[in-house]
């Protein structure tokens, strides 16, 4: 019970974006718990790195994101929206270390987690398709694979549209068009331009 407490009350202070008093709660979690509470230890570890990351402090949630991911193989937790969220947020720390080779297995298996939840984000969802593309798009020239960016690009579009937000679907189909544009994709630019042109009338 005294660890779920400190547990709900870093949560709070993580949506209250209080960063030291959420690492806090959660660094007491995980001191606390110990082997005898996998399951706390590993979501107040995750909730450490997503705290870190959304003040873009990502050499500070790296070490947190390893040992979760290392502890959720095989956990009871193994697959579940923390699983997906730490992967997520690996990726997401190679990408912006323009690590883009290293970024392209944790964004497969963040895409392959999110899939088997019963709700993902669909705004997520279409910002992990997004950064994986890219990845895809801009990798070294012996993994370059464009015909997969192509795809996943694609992917993108088709989740962001299901949500309210205009401008971020403006964003991604400008990056889109541009990308099938200088791949000489004639037909699937065509094609994102239509429905660039009938978002903006709708």
């Amino acid at each position: 019970m005294i660890l779920y407490i400190n547990f709900k009350i870093g949560m709070l202070y993580s949506m209250k974006n209080n960063t030291d008093e959420s690492v806090a709660y959660h660094s007491r979690v995980i001191e606390m718990a110990g082997n005898d509470n996998p399951e706390l230890k590993i979501k107040s570890l995750v909730s450490i790195a997503k705290t870190y990351g959304s003040k873009n402090q990502n050499e500070e949630a790296f070490p947190y994101l390893q040992e979760s991911l290392e502890l959720l193989d095989g956990s009871t937790l193994e697959n579940t929206t923390a699983h997906a969220e730490a992967l997520t947020e690996m990726a997401f720390y190679y990408f912006d270390q323009s690590k883009l080779d290293e970024a392209v297995p944790f964004y497969e298996q963040a895409i392959k987690t999110h899939k088997k939840l019963p709700y993902t984000s669909h705004r997520q969802l279409g910002m992990i398709y997004m950064q994986y593309a890219y990845c895809l798009e801009h990798m070294e020239n012996e993994n370059k694979n464009l015909q997969k960016a192509g795809q996943n690009y694609e992917n993108a579009i088709d989740s962001l549209e299901k949500m309210k937000d205009r401008q971020l679907l403006e964003n991604a189909l400008g990056d889109v068009i541009a990308f099938f544009d200088h791949t000489n994709n004639d037909n699937k630019k065509r094609y994102f331009e239509e429905r660039f042109v009938k978002m903006a009338n709708a």
